[in-house]
């Protein structure tokens, strides 16, 4: 369900982040230095979004070894990514980097996740 409300948003200030900086801020040298530094943004807070649910999951079944560990390979990504050359533009490119961790640990992490808390949603037995 948060896809639905996420993915738009994020496709908008996206794909029309200078125009939403433009309007908001009415200059253009603010849209000029951040347009870039916000579509990175926020395809990386896209991205890392669409963990929250199954995190949730695994918090409440009291299993946090998972996400631990997801969440030390998406600091130590990041961080390979931190310089100082254009200080905003590698912040952001860190921040899509643990959305892209944050990514492999929906597709792959998930998987781990239903064998051990959810089982019959893995098996598409739906219990009411």
């Amino acid at each position: 369900m948060q896809v639905v409300l996420l993915v738009p948003a994020a496709l908008i200030l996206t794909l029309f982040g200078d125009a939403v900086l433009r309007i908001w801020s009415g200059n253009e040298e603010i849209v000029r230095n951040v347009d870039p530094i916000l579509s990175i943004l926020t395809i990386g807070t896209c991205l890392n979004g669409f963990m929250h649910m199954p995190y949730l999951a695994q918090l409440a079944h009291g299993w946090t070894s998972l996400a631990f560990y997801q969440s030390l390979v998406s600091v130590i990504s990041a961080y390979t990514l931190d310089g100082d050359s254009h200080a905003g533009l590698s912040g952001s490119w860190g921040r899509v980097c643990m959305g892209h961790t944050q990514r492999g640990y929906v597709l792959i992490a998930i998987h781990i996740m239903h064998r051990r808390i959810l089982r019959a949603r893995k098996m598409g037995v739906v219990h009411t």
